[in-house]
C-alpha cells in the first residue's frame, strides 16, 4: 500500500481520534482522585467505564441536550478505554506508557527549542 496524501490524510485523522479518545478516556474514566495518582498507577492503572459514565454525567448536567453530549463523549472514549486498558495490562505495558510519554516529551521540548532558537533568515536587500 502507497502512502498517497488521501491514505495519509486518513491514517492522521483516525491516529488524532484515538488520541482524543484516550484523552477523554483517561481524564474521565481514571478511578480514585488527583491525589492518588501514583497509587493508581501501582494498582494496575485501570480505567473504568462505570466511572467514566458517572464522571461525563456530573460533568455535563441532566437536561436532554447534556445528556446526549455525554453519552456522545462516552462513545468516544470506549476505543481509548479498551486500549489503555489493554496495553497497561502488565507491567511491561506500563512500562512501553512511560517510554512512549517520555519519548513524546522529548522530542516536544527538543522541537519547541530548536524553533525558537532557530536564527533568522538574512533579508535580501532590496534591488536596486
Amino acid at each position: 500500500m502507497t502512502m498517497t496524501p488521501p491514505t495519509r490524510a486518513t491514517l492522521r485523522t483516525v491516529a488524532l481520534a484515538m488520541l482524543v479518545s484516550l484523552a477523554v478516556a483517561f481524564g474521565f474514566g481514571r478511578t480514585g482522585s488527583a491525589d492518588d495518582i501514583a497509587s493508581w498507577w501501582d494498582a494496575g492503572a485501570r480505567l473504568s467505564p462505570e466511572t467514566l459514565t458517572a464522571r461525563l454525567g456530573d460533568f455535563y448536567g441532566d437536561d436532554a441536550v447534556s445528556r446526549l453530549f455525554a453519552w456522545l463523549t462516552d462513545l468516544l472514549a470506549q476505543p481509548g478505554l479498551a486500549l489503555w486498558n489493554a496495553v497497561t495490562s502488565s507491567v511491561l505495558g506500563r512500562w512501553l506508557v512511560l517510554g512512549v510519554a517520555g519519548a513524546v516529551a522529548v522530542d516536544s521540548v527538543k522541537n519547541g527549542l530548536g524553533y525558537l532558537l532557530r536564527k533568522p533568515e538574512p533579508k535580501e536587500p532590496p534591488a536596486a
